[in-house]
């Protein structure tokens, strides 16, 4: 028959039932005298065949489960443990081949188990209780008492943060959530060159404010710790972070990422590029994307030389020349370019400029690279990008304890284990267990480069340092 929605249902559902329903009926009463259960049979007949395949019916499923409690205890094992629904499902489909249960189970069986470890509280409300004992946090709320931020740090990263605490990056990132906060994340490098993650944070915005409430909390485990200010703090030029920086933490060096101050411009010029040739072209020459491409791509990559001749100059006067030059050179038909790069950049160039951040020990961190880095692996952990808040803190709970495990496990190794290609090194006799081979590697390098170069232009050590 064909199969049409009711009209009771058309506002409910998209199912689907029969047009003529089946006349089957049974009536259960009970009995007031006897207080008995009597089943009486309506109508015996049915008009259409028995299921096939009864497991399609979620109370044969239901059932079914109900039979086999492992089942059950796997489901919540596999919740705890942060595997995803899919692979609960398929290793249960193995396990359990007689037993019909599709994804969609696995799932709500996940969400009962979820709901009953709340508590009866809201999921919100249950995940910054279970966060009191596992994380070092701090909510920030409206006058609603609606969340709007959340900070929190795991013990074993604040463990490496006494151990390493001399170079952090700060960067946000995206799309990891449904609420539309974005995910801040505080980096760390250790001795190996690796990067560890201090603390996260959930933000409802990009704006000066929610930076100085994660500054603050930052600076304030550093001095719960213990531990002088850091060495040296690199990020990219988000919106109210250097604003941020200025007010709560002066006194940090800050290096901008060269590598986003890179795309930031090439994106702006290539812009005014198109719009040149759109103004000086010809209507024929206009028609030809091809030239129009040739011409921008032509132009960017002669303003990109000038401009890294800018930026990796070794000294101040240099750096003075290199952008006397590039304004010489470009202001005459592209003023726009300067302007931009005047008004937008160079009033922070002590920040990312090679002259100034090479006086700054910044152990290498010039790019945002390993905040980067962190956001990628992050994200690859999350089953998809519109998780509940609670569930995506619960996948980064589970990626930083196994992270930092083997963080630790990596350092320890390096304590035990030597560089055979370091072995022989006279001048790291004794330091094998107490300094990490890229460190010493990095020392390498630089007797190196004394071997090669003559000592006689170096002169004696005057047991200060100065500028050349």
């Amino acid at each position: 028959m064909t199969n049409v929605p009711t009209p009771e249902r058309q506002g409910r559902s998209k199912s689907s039932i029969r047009e003529e329903p089946c006349s089957f009926r049974v009536c259960l009463k009970k009995e007031k005298e006897t207080h008995r259960w009597i089943l009486d049979l309506v109508h015996r007949s049915h008009n259409h065949a028995a299921a096939d395949r009864p497991k399609v019916y979620a109370v044969h499923r239901r059932n079914a489960r109900k039979n086999e409690p492992r089942i059950i205890q796997q489901l919540n094992g596999d919740y705890e443990a942060n595997i995803q629904a899919k692979q609960s499902w398929h290793s249960i489909r193995r396990t359990h081949p007689e037993v019909g249960i599709t994804l969609k189970d696995v799932k709500n069986e996940r969400f009962k188990y979820a709901t009953l470890l709340d508590g009866g509280l809201p999921a919100i409300q249950a995940m910054i209780r279970d966060m009191r004992d596992t994380y070092i946090h701090q909510e920030v709320l409206d006058e609603h008492g609606h969340l709007i931020h959340l900070l929190f740090a795991h013990p074993t990263s604040l463990q490496l943060l006494c151990r390493y605490p001399f170079a952090v990056g700060i960067d946000c990132t995206y799309k990891t959530n449904r609420h539309g906060l974005y995910l801040c994340q505080i980096i760390g490098m250790t001795a190996r060159n690796t990067s560890f993650i201090i603390g996260q944070a959930f933000l409802s915005s990009e704006d000066t404010e929610a930076y100085e409430i994660v500054l603050r909390w930052l600076k304030n485990l550093y001095t719960k710790a213990g531990l002088k200010a850091p060495l040296c703090l690199s990020t990219d030029r988000a919106g109210g972070l250097l604003a941020a920086l200025k007010v709560v933490w002066p006194e940090v060096p800050h290096i901008l990422c060269i590598w986003h101050i890179n795309n930031d411009i090439e994106a702006h010029c290539k812009t005014l590029f198109r719009n040149e040739w759109d103004s000086k072209a010809s209507e024929a020459a206009k028609a030809s994307s091809t030239e129009r491409a040739a011409f921008v791509d032509t132009t960017w990559r002669d303003l990109r030389t000038d401009w890294r001749h800018v930026y990796q100059a070794t000294s101040e006067v240099e750096c003075d020349m290199e952008w006397s030059h590039v304004c010489q050179k470009w202001s005459i038909n592209n003023q726009e370019v300067i302007d931009y790069l005047r008004k937008t950049w160079m009033i922070h160039k002590q920040r990312f400029c090679q002259a100034w951040t090479s006086q700054i020990l910044h152990f290498g961190s010039l790019t945002s690279s390993r905040t980067e880095s962190m956001h990628r692996a992050v994200k690859h952990e999350l089953p998809h990008r519109q998780g509940h808040l609670r569930e995506v803190v619960r996948s980064i709970h589970a990626y930083i304890e196994r992270f930092n495990d083997e963080t630790n496990h990596e350092l320890d190794v390096e304590r035990i284990r030597i560089d055979m290609q370091l072995r022989d090194k006279l001048v790291f006799r004794g330091l094998h267990d107490r300094v990490s081979s890229f460190t010493m590697r990095k020392v390498l390098e630089h007797v190196e480069s004394f071997k090669k170069d003559s000592l006689a232009t170096v002169g004696c050590c005057t047991n200060t340092f100065s500028r050349q």
